[in-house]
């Protein structure tokens, strides 16, 4: 029987990767990209293994006799037949390169010399590198940073040749091979920014290029987006040394990746005009895209430093986009955590020299990471820790001189100098997530005394907040300093509402009178973002606002659901939160175009139809002339009393959509901010 060649080579078969060499002949572009002058002899095409039959006891297997010859050095004329072999005594065809004048080179391969730099490096007992060294591009290959734990056979090792300077962090580059000049140059000359991408693929950058992942804005688009992450985005997560990343963005040598990263956090808070003239109508296109392009970039190893990927990781994880991507921004803080822990960042060994810009960097990366677990988990978009209490040594907090150096003026025009208010908000984050840490760890195993704990440690940290981030009530034209308390009272009162519901759900049937006072505190703590919200609708400050803030928006509206829908409230509070959820809904639309909103708005509208909130008469009144008369329009019908109606109008109300209603209500942003008084006073001429 006729057997044929495989369609891959031998290397490609056995790494099940795509092969183009049925195509192009031998050595296939893969090879070539990969081992470069050595593919002329090593990359070859053998014959298919026949299928053994069951009835035949001793099977036998023909190998391609001039394959073999190639590889053992056989003259080419000895073998002109095939000579059948017992599949016993038959050796499988070597790897490539595998002969025995090849072995000895791939002994010396960059890779196998790997462990025995980093045994040099933790026996020295070098300090962290420097910032410069951490940040600077490679131009041979990928560096490796790794934490080695007291159990790893390195430590142990490096230990035995002198335990008092050894080192646990080291720090290698991974050397890649030599590509062929001709392989060189066209990556040189298809690559649309000046960056160079050693290693890659000559099909994989065409891919990339095809996908635009190497496309940036024009210079003026790009500077003004970097102007909007630096003013909104850095403050809230600091984990960036904006002078070295504006210096690499000058000089063209700057990571693509982290600009990938940056560009799709930035375009959350980037002006429409701005996202227009980058190429986008519409905003979740514009994060979308770049978050798309990032993602390609890493997943194609085009990031080579490990501190950037660690970096661009934790933009992307503060990056809200979900939905259709698999690898969404829990995939990046996962990543990200990973990253931390793999260099070491959660010892404290990396943060006792606090004078050192890499320490403090390490220090802002750490507590970063810190604040978005414990942020994710209280807010459902994760269901365990990442960052456990009895693994983190980290226990400092940063200073406000940690947090950076004055700006040049050089680079003034794209960095806003960090002023004393947001340095202080970031150490006051850390303070809250830590607090929130604290009341998680011990609410199951002491619930009775979990509920004074949160409110007295939480009332504690609010009042204890500098002067700067204290509420100072301020003309509507004067925003941004009022940004930084909304956004800690924001998380604060999250926090709250999550823990004591957590509590009330353990005590359910356990302990009545826990659940009742965890009830009020969970209605309590929503009021407050209630309010919170309509401050931030009245003074026009949604596009200025973090997502960890912005999210907050479904979450108050699925709260005040729960308490419409329970049983075991009074309808003084159900009507309380009738009206709070038309302003929840307002907000939501307010921020229709970020990713994540669209789906929290088709939820909402699926709820409320679903549950028969708003009466037939309700969608047909006619919308109010002004804002002060809203208090005429006919309530929410109870629910009792929707039950109890005919069935023709909850037939006709599965056909109408919540959203018919809620575009009548733009005059409910004219009631300025939503606080407790007016909220109450407005309910009592409703009611």
């Amino acid at each position: 029987m006729t057997r044929n060649l495989i369609k891959a080579c031998l290397r490609c078969h056995e790494r099940k990767l795509k092969c183009d060499a049925q195509q192009i002949g031998l050595p296939c572009s893969r090879c070539v990209a990969t081992r470069g002058d050595e593919a002329l002899e090593s990359c070859v095409r053998v014959l298919r293994r026949p299928r053994t039959r069951r009835r035949v006891a001793k099977a036998r297997h023909t190998v391609d006799t001039e394959t073999l010859n190639r590889r053992n050095g056989e003259q080419e004329g000895n073998s002109s037949c095939t000579t059948p072999h017992k599949i016993e005594s038959w050796t499988p065809p070597l790897y490539l390169g595998q002969t025995s004048s090849s072995s000895e080179d791939d002994a010396r391969t960059p890779e196998t010399c790997m462990i025995a730099q980093e045994c040099e490096q933790i026996a020295k007992g070098s300090s962290l590198p420097s910032l410069e060294i951490m940040l600077e591009p490679s131009q041979t290959g990928p560096d490796l940073v790794q934490y080695h734990s007291e159990m790893h056979y390195m430590t142990i090792i490096s230990e035995l040749v002198d335990a008092k300077k050894s080192s646990r962090v080291t720090r290698i580059v991974v050397e890649d091979r030599k590509l062929p000049m001709a392989t060189r140059h066209t990556q040189m000359k298809t690559t649309q920014v000046r960056v160079v991408i050693q290693g890659l693929d000559p099909l994989d950058e065409e891919y990339l290029n095809n996908k635009s992942a190497f496309s940036l804005p024009s210079k003026h688009s790009c500077e003004a987006m970097l102007q909007a992450y630096f003013s909104l985005g850095h403050p809230h997560v600091p984990i960036l040394d904006p002078v070295e990343f504006v210096r690499s963005y000058l000089s063209g040598s700057f990571s693509l990746f982290l600009m990938q990263a940056i560009l799709a956090n930035a375009a959350l808070y980037a002006p429409m005009p701005l996202l227009e003239a980058c190429g986008f109508s519409e905003r979740c296109e514009a994060i979308e895209t770049y978050f798309s392009r990032a993602s390609l970039l890493y997943q194609f190893g085009c990031e080579r430093n490990q501190l950037r990927s660690l970096q661009g990781s934790i933009v992307l994880g503060m990056t809200a986009v979900t939905g259709s991507f698999d690898r969404d921004f829990r995939y990046w803080i996962h990543n990200a955590v990973r990253l931390a822990v793999k260099m070491g960042l959660h010892k404290s060994f990396a943060h006792k020299e606090s004078e050192s810009p890499t320490c403090k960097l390490y220090q802002r990366i750490w507590w970063a990471l810190y604040i978005r677990d414990i942020t994710l988990l209280l807010g459902g978009a994760q269901n365990m820790r990442m960052i456990h209490a009895e693994d983190n040594e980290v226990l400092t907090i940063p200073t406000p001189e940690s947090l950076g150096d004055d700006i040049p003026a050089c680079y003034a025009h794209l960095i806003p100098p960090l002023t004393q208010q947001q340095r202080e908000y970031f150490i006051e984050y850390c303070r809250l997530a830590r607090i929130a840490t604290k009341c998680l760890s011990i609410l199951k195993s002491h619930p009775r005394e979990t509920l004074d704990l949160i409110q007295s440690e939480l009332h504690l940290w609010r009042s204890s907040l500098p002067e700067s981030l204290q509420p100072v009530h301020r003309p509507s034209h004067v925003r941004s300093d009022s940004i930084w308390h909304m956004v800690l009272m924001t998380s604060s009162y999250r926090y709250e509402s999550m823990l004591c519901r957590i509590l009330r759900k353990e005590s359910e049937g356990r302990d009545l009178e826990l659940q009742k006072k965890s009830a009020q505190a969970v209605r309590a703590a929503i009021y407050e973002l209630d309010a919170i919200i309509g401050r931030a609708m009245a003074y026009d400050m949604l596009s200025m606002l973090p997502m960890s803030c912005i999210s907050i928006g479904p979450t108050v509206l699925a709260l005040h659901l729960e308490i419409v829908l329970s049983p075991s409230e009074s309808e003084v509070v159900k009507s309380r939160s009738r009206i709070y959820i038309h302003q929840a809904i307002v907000f939501l639309q307010q921020c229709r175009d970020l990713p994540f909103m669209k789906i929290a708005l088709d939820l909402v509208d699926w709820a409320l139809t679903k549950q028969n909130l708003l009466s037939i008469d309700k969608l047909n009144a006619p919308p109010p002339l002004v804002a002060s008369h809203l208090h005429q329009q006919e309530p929410f019908v109870d629910l009792d009393k929707e039950a109890s109606g005919a069935g023709g109008e909850n037939q006709a109300m599965a056909n109408v959509s919540v959203f018919d209603v809620i575009e009548r209500l733009d005059e409910f942003l004219e009631l300025g901010a939503m606080d407790d008084t007016m909220i109450s006073d407005l309910w009592q001429n409703i009611s």
